[in-house]
């Protein structure tokens, strides 16, 4: 990996600017390369913010880079047709990656796909948004995956590292509710077993008070092969793979509701529906930064750095710093 700068982790990647490439060789997962060209129409500059061609610039200078996983990246197939939801009738595709905003997205979809049963995103159940069957890439046949890439709106959302992994880790192991308990059993006993070397019987067979920097040693660890393997805190470009899929929107978490409207303008969903907001949501919630300062504050700087090495494509592709700016 590359160094570090000795003040802070910022990002290390020498970035070019270039024109953003309309064509590309996909590589499926059977070996063939595949050329795909955007037939769809695609905002002009004139009609978005500037932001998001820079987002589109960087994501491709970090792909042509020479980092070792950008290298992998243009050249290995990830199966990454799981993670992308399909809406057929408006020719969108999304990538969902755990943690950012992934759920209100999929009521987004529920409301396209069953309009007259669920006519108001806002209204969705967390429960319904993850048991009621969405249409993934995955459940295509190879040319149809292809037509779909070559010729849908595409989008994705990425956040920042820490921030995601304070939300993974509050969401999976702060709370002791029915649905987090596998997770308490399968990791939580695991990382304390392995990190914690005082632990109690109790939380040793439980599993479920997991602290933040246990947390983050299980996944700096490089023999655990733990940060891919749960979506939750997965990397967002193994999740998604954006040197390999051109995507025509890249939204962050950190301007999300301005991102989502601008996502539901370009793919043409219907003006009824409503991305929901953080007024809608029925609880109070800290400021994601606030929550990270907290968390982080009783963190080695020396865990901290190796966290960002685990997630430094992440925070080069996306255009994240450390500190978080304002923290």
């Amino acid at each position: 990996m590359h160094s570090l700068g000795d003040k802070s982790a910022s990002s290390s990647i020498k970035l070019e600017p270039m024109e953003i490439n309309t064509y590309k060789l996909l590589l499926l997962p059977d070996g063939r390369r595949v050329a795909t060209t955007k037939q769809h129409k695609t905002p002009t500059t004139h009609e978005r913010p500037p932001e998001y061609a820079q987002r589109l610039a960087r994501i491709k200078s970090v792909c042509e880079s020479n980092h070792p996983i950008a290298r992998k990246l243009r050249t290995q197939s990830l199966e990454v047709s799981r993670n992308i939801i399909v809406d057929d009738e408006y020719k969108i595709l999304y990538c969902a990656v755990g943690k950012i905003a992934c759920t209100n997205w999929r009521r987004v979809f529920l409301s396209l796909y069953d309009p007259a049963r669920f006519p108001d995103p806002r209204n969705i159940t967390i429960k319904s948004a993850h048991t009621v069957k969405l249409r993934q890439l995955s459940d295509y046949k190879w040319d149809e995956q292809v037509h779909r890439l070559d010729t849908y709106y595409k989008f994705m959302f990425a956040r920042h590292p820490f921030e995601r992994l304070a939300s993974a880790y509050r969401s999976k192991f702060t709370y002791d509710l029915p649905y987090n308990r596998q997770y308490h059993r399968h990791y939580g006993t695991r990382i304390i077993e392995y990190y914690r070397p005082d632990a109690s019987p109790q939380s040793l067979a439980e599993g479920k008070d997991v602290r933040f920097d246990e947390f983050l040693k299980f996944l700096a660890d490089p023999e655990s092969d733990s940060v891919d393997q749960n979506r939750h805190w997965s990397h967002v470009y193994h999740a998604c793979n954006p040197c390999q899929i051109t995507y025509d929107l890249v939204g962050k978490m950190e301007t999300l509701e301005r991102d989502a409207a601008q996502v539901i303008r370009e793919a043409g969903v219907p003006s009824l529906i409503s991305f929901p907001t953080r007024e809608d949501a029925k609880y109070q919630n800290k400021m994601a930064s606030e929550i990270v300062g907290e968390l982080m504050a009783g963190v080695a700087p020396s865990l901290v750095q190796q966290i960002y090495r685990v997630y430094e494509l992440d925070f080069s592709m996306f255009g994240y710093e450390w500190p978080i700016r304002g923290t």
